[in-house]
């Protein structure tokens, strides 16, 4: 989750797989076998977690609310940098590794607060 000196709060989230390929399964998507970056991508899987997002919104206040998501190609990783041994979000380099990502979800709202 980002949003700190923001306007509203964005995130970047990682599906779980297995999960994600079982529901596109059960609703008879050609695609469920596909691999994490191609299941990610669907906007039928974005749908799905923004409507997740979207019922977890409604049980915290509105300065916590999340606005946009993206869902990342891969899951973060110790091998990546993103995770630390202790499985931790190292919030640094994933926000610097994905600043584009988190710059233009503002830029398109007209938020130029930094």
């Amino acid at each position: 989750m980002h949003g700190d000196k923001r306007n509203f709060c964005v995130a970047l989230i990682t599906i779980n797989q297995e999960q994600v390929a079982k529901w596109a399964a059960a609703q008879g998507h050609a695609w469920a076998g596909g691999t994490y970056a191609e299941l990610s991508a669907k906007k039928e899987v974005h749908d799905l977690i923004m409507a997740e997002v979207t019922e977890l919104n409604k049980t915290i206040a509105s300065y916590e609310t999340i606005k946009y998501i993206h869902l990342l190609d891969h899951e973060l990783s110790i091998d990546s940098g993103e995770l630390t041994p202790k499985m931790s979000i190292k919030r640094r380099v994933v926000e610097k590794a994905y600043w584009d990502i988190l710059e233009n979800f503002y830029k398109s709202s007209g938020d130029s607060t930094l």
